[in-house]
């Protein structure tokens, strides 16, 4: 199993401990890289070591492809039906409201941002966003198009498949959310995005439909 990074917070502004594993998160659950390396996260206010998290390699990418082309194949894509996916991506997106204030105080100490900023703008936009394609997941439809009575001619929109995702360093921690698809998270600025795959995981939801 990877490290587990804790801190302990003891602000004006937030006071808790924080805990979640510092590998990578395929197929549900945190493993370490394949080489084995580790990247350093640095607080930018002091230029000291927060924690190390697990670097990902090629291979390392391709075994995440290939867990998402065999979950898209199987349990997600056309099987699962819109509204279960709205329902996981609410679940995400209450999950983080539930802990916005540790999401916050995280993404403070990771890239440098005031906690009050990180709370009212980066955690709150992610949820914003989150939910609204909770709202559309069920509300993605085709169209018969008008020719003449002698043929049918209709569109149907079907999931695109595994997609890979580069998600900005600054902002926010999990901005874009895909059900079966890859983030590559900035080396200086992860553990927002590994905290909310820890709150995911445990709550059971990265092992559903």
């Amino acid at each position: 199993m990877p490290n587990v990074f804790t801190h302990e917070f003891d602000t004006p502004t937030f006071k808790g401990k924080v805990s979640f594993d510092t590998g990578l998160f395929i197929n549900g659950q945190f493993v370490h890289g394949s080489n084995g390396t580790t990247i350093d996260v640095i607080n930018p206010t002091h230029g000291k070591v927060i924690t190390s998290v697990s670097e990902a390699t090629p291979k390392d990418v391709d075994i995440a492809v290939d867990a998402a082309q065999k979950a898209f194949d199987s349990v997600w894509g056309l099987n699962t039906p819109g509204s279960q996916r709205s329902i996981l991506l609410n679940k995400l997106a209450a999950l983080m409201q539930e802990h916005a204030d540790e999401l916050a105080a995280l993404e403070a100490l990771d890239n440098g941002k005031t906690f009050n900023w990180a709370r009212n703008a980066d955690v709150a936009g992610s949820i914003d966003c989150i939910r609204y394609y909770a709202g559309w997941a069920d509300k993605v439809v085709g169209q018969v198009q008008e020719t003449t009575e002698a043929k049918l001619t209709y569109s149907r929109h079907e999931p695109i498949g595994v997609v890979g995702q580069i998600i900005p360093w600054n902002f926010p921690p999990a901005f874009e959310c895909a059900i079966w698809g890859l983030q590559a998270k900035r080396d200086w600025a992860g553990v927002g995005r590994i905290c909310v795959a820890q709150l995911y995981e445990r709550q059971g939801c990265a092992h559903q439909p």
